[in-house]
């Protein structure tokens, strides 16, 4: 009986030290769908630089009056 008494208490305080595990219950679909998002808002943000560095608008020396 002490044994029983014992291994519940080393069992509750195991469980209460290292909980129910990560606590996020995911499936594989729930973490490929997850990968697939970050992967897209990052090539979304990539798109967004390479525009922003395409299209940049560099102020001109040239006058668009005529001096004479």
């Amino acid at each position: 009986m002490k044994r029983w008494i014992v291994l519940f208490i080393l069992m509750g305080t195991l469980m209460w030290v290292t909980g129910c595990g990560d606590g996020i219950a995911s499936t594989r679909r729930e973490r490929v769908q997850r990968y697939d998002r970050g992967l897209k808002m990052e090539q979304r943000m990539l798109a967004d630089d390479i525009d922003h560095f395409l299209l940049a608008d560099r102020p001109s020396r040239l006058s668009r009056w005529r001096f004479e």
